[in-house]
């Protein structure tokens, strides 16, 4: 009688246990999934941005020896007709220096955006629990 029924509740007990903690670990595990799944995606960006900023970095430096060897040429170019002209020099390295390429506004570098977006969203309590 009731010691029957006392056994069938505790035995429902434990199985409602059971279910409970099976939930929190699946809730748990999810979780933490999540979390690697946002890491990743900020390793990622972080990559691809690496990568974008060399790429800028090197675009700058080919512009900038190509810049110095056109100025190379055109003082020779000077030089041989016996004409230098200060004057035409100057203007050539303002130009070269208002070169979107080599100046802080316009130039790839410029161009190229830092890492802001990696604090997207808030961090779960999985994130901390990782550091």
């Amino acid at each position: 009688g009731i010691q029957a029924e006392l056994d069938a509740l505790k035995s429902k007990n434990k199985e409602l246990n059971v279910l409970r903690q099976r939930r929190r670990e699946e809730h748990r595990r999810e979780m933490f999934q999540e979390a690697v799944e946002h890491k990743d995606a900020k390793v990622d960006r972080i990559k691809h941005e690496r990568s974008h900023l060399w790429e800028a970095r090197k675009k700058t430096g080919a512009e900038a020896a190509h810049a110095r060897e056109k100025f190379k040429q055109q003082i020779l170019e000077m030089r041989i007709k016996s004409k230098v002209d200060p004057e035409a020099m100057e203007e050539m390295l303002k130009r070269l220096l208002d070169d979107p390429a080599f100046n802080a506004e316009g130039g790839a570098m410029h161009r190229a955006q830092s890492l802001p977006s990696l604090q997207q969203g808030p961090r779960s309590p999985v994130d901390s629990a990782m550091l």
